[in-house]
């Protein structure tokens, strides 16, 4: 309709008997999802289907590169895929770890799914403001999927996630890394999240809790870790395999429950041909 136009003067297109005259409009640099807006409701002003959503991943899709606004409510969706620079924003609260209480939820309802994924190569994601919950693995310590945030691929580069409330996941918080040895991740923030009823069901070294693997500039800060039901590896996971790593700050991070061998795990990895070596590593004033 002509909603999608900016000068409804400038040209023409016809169908039939029906002329629609304007300039098709550009992409929004901001939209707004609301689990309650409709194709035929007023939402809040916005345009349905330009700028106004009912779902996640259609707004990421359709947004040029500015902001998703997340309302209060309830999300079933999975593997919402990023892949352009982007902030979801729900309800990031205050200076505590948590979102606020409008937090909108992203519910997996325990499918063999990720909650976010970060496609390689992206670079200035934000995902702030979320509960995050039920996200499941087909085989629980084999195959790593059930993860609030995974970008398991060959690189990305400044990603933030902070300000969520992540639980009943059977892997992790938050997956980076990749499987190739390749240290392309770089200038990750991973802060005031809770994170809670992770990993698998029997003690295993799988579960890291939040783990920011082969990455150089890292920051993990001000989260509370809790292993709570679960039976994880470790609440806070580094390692590097076969690239070395540097710049890397881990501090005032709680971390509660039992884990199979540490609350927190940074480690040069010898599996490939070159071993690995870490510089620049700080770990301060956690408590574990």
């Amino acid at each position: 309709g002509l909603g999608n136009f900016q000068d409804p003067a400038s040209q023409s297109l016809t169908w039939g008997r029906i002329e629609v005259t304007g300039t098709p409009a550009s992409p929004p640099s901001e939209v707004w999802v609301d689990d309650d807006y409709t194709s035929s409701g007023t939402n809040d002003g916005h345009l349905w289907g330009y700028d106004a959503f009912d779902n996640i991943q259609e707004g990421i899709d359709s947004v040029s590169g500015s902001t998703v606004h997340v309302a209060a409510g309830t999300y079933y969706e999975h593997d919402i895929t990023i892949s352009k620079s982007v902030t979801l924003t729900g309800d990031p609260g205050d200076a505590q770890p948590g979102p606020g209480s409008n937090a909108p939820i992203v519910d997996g309802q325990d499918l063999y799914t990720d909650a976010f994924l970060i496609v390689n190569g992206t670079s200035n994601v934000t995902i702030q403001g979320f509960e995050i919950r039920n996200y499941a693995t087909i085989h629980p310590g084999a195959n790593g999927e059930g993860n609030a945030v995974q970008a398991w691929v060959n690189g990305t580069d400044h990603i933030t996630v902070t300000d969520n409330y992540m639980h009943n996941l059977d892997w992790n918080g938050v997956l980076v890394g990749n499987d190739n040895g390749i240290a392309g991740h770089s200038y990750w923030t991973v802060a005031r999240n809770i994170l809670t009823d992770f990993g698998p069901t029997a003690f295993a070294t799988s579960g890291y809790g939040l783990e920011v693997s082969d990455a150089f500039h890292v920051v993990i800060e001000d989260n509370v870790v809790d292993a709570g039901t679960g039976h994880p590896g470790c609440g806070i996971l580094i390692n590097f395999r076969g690239t070395n790593g540097e710049d890397i700050i881990i501090q005032r991070n709680q971390i509660r429950g039992q884990y199979d061998f540490a609350g927190i795990n940074v480690q040069a990895s010898t599996e490939y041909t070159n071993p690995s070596h870490l510089y620049a590593v700080q770990i301060l004033n956690n408590d574990v």
